[in-house]
């Protein structure tokens, strides 16, 4: 499974890419995925991206360290997509 995430950016979004992603199911006899996670490894930032599906609505966790040696913070962020 691979996956193309999008990053914000002025004045189009910026194109993260494909990578390789893990799928997850709900308990460990699933045969369906409910969720999934990637990692996108820039020059100054790792990305942990983990998402999954509830109710109708697309939950995506980002996970943020730099690794640029800058001093600044690694921080989460949590955004809802629906249709």
């Amino acid at each position: 499974m691979t996956i193309r995430a999008f990053g914000a950016g002025d004045p189009d979004p910026q194109d993260w890419g494909e990578v390789p992603a893990e799928a997850f199911g709900a308990a460990v006899t699933a045969s369906t995925a409910m969720a999934f996670s990637a990692v996108y490894r820039f020059d100054f930032l790792t990305v942990v991206l983990a998402a999954y599906g509830k109710q109708g609505i697309l939950v995506v966790d980002t996970f943020n360290t730099f690794t640029d040696s800058s001093g600044r913070s690694n921080y989460f962020s949590r955004e809802f997509f629906h249709r």
